[in-house]
């Protein structure tokens, strides 16, 4: 079986899922795609550090995991020759919201060939999948994270509490802080909307909150408590 026929067959039953944009000898060249209205591709790269060849495919999803309509990865299908890097593009192909920023998953899955087993042709060592966000941005909106990050509201729940996200940008939420405890999240609140967490702490004990900006960098926003 050669390494396309296996990856279009969805021979996955050795996939290992891996969300960070780096993981053993495969590497993503970013952590996260930012595509810009007036732009019709976004490129980026796919490492393979083994001595092997490899075959990736690559395919974008819609937030909630569905298959999207609005991009696709030309090619959707390449290979990576051994210690070396290949590229490919986000193409997009419908037109999306004006008013808010929209957020998409890129996932590249990578399969590793075996070829020292010459009789049996190249055969799957193991296949690995990676994800990382795609967010598409209009030109005429000029809200930064930094201005979202200060409308973020935290407000009780049920259960826990919830952000409620006013501003047309997504928020990438690292983690909550209070006095007494730090909050691991790794979340995102999509524009104008909310999220609900099940933590025990409630808005008045936070004492800041960190997200992640466009530049991929860490920024903790403290809180005034009154």
């Amino acid at each position: 079986m050669t390494l396309q026929k296996a990856l279009v067959a969805g021979v996955l039953s050795l996939l290992l899922t891996a969300s960070q944009a780096s993981s053993g000898g495969f590497q993503l060249d970013r952590s996260r795609v930012l595509f810009e209205e007036g732009k019709t591709s976004v490129s980026f790269g796919v490492s393979n550090h083994y001595d092997a060849p490899a075959l990736a495919k690559a395919s974008v999803m819609n937030f909630d995991g569905t298959p999207s309509t609005a991009f696709a990865s030309s090619p959707s299908i390449f290979q990576i020759p051994p210690k070396s890097t290949s590229q490919a593009q986000v193409v997009l192909l419908e037109q999306l919201p004006q008013d808010r920023e929209s957020v998409f998953w890129l996932r590249v899955t990578t399969i590793l060939a075996n070829g020292n087993k010459a009789e049996q042709g190249n055969t799957i060592e193991f296949a690995l999948a990676q994800r990382i966000k795609l967010f598409y941005r209009p030109k005429g909106l000029d809200e930064k994270c930094s201005g979202a990050a200060e409308q973020i509201r935290w407000e009780p729940t049920k259960t826990g509490i919830k952000a409620v996200n006013p501003s047309k940008v997504s928020m990438s939420l690292v983690n909550l802080k209070s006095s007494a405890k730090t909050f691991p999240i790794k979340d995102i609140v999509l524009p104008l909307s909310e999220k609900e967490w099940k933590l025990d702490v409630k808005p008045w004990d936070i004492v800041s909150f960190s997200y992640i900006d466009e530049l991929g960098n860490h920024v903790e926003v403290p809180l005034n408590q009154k």
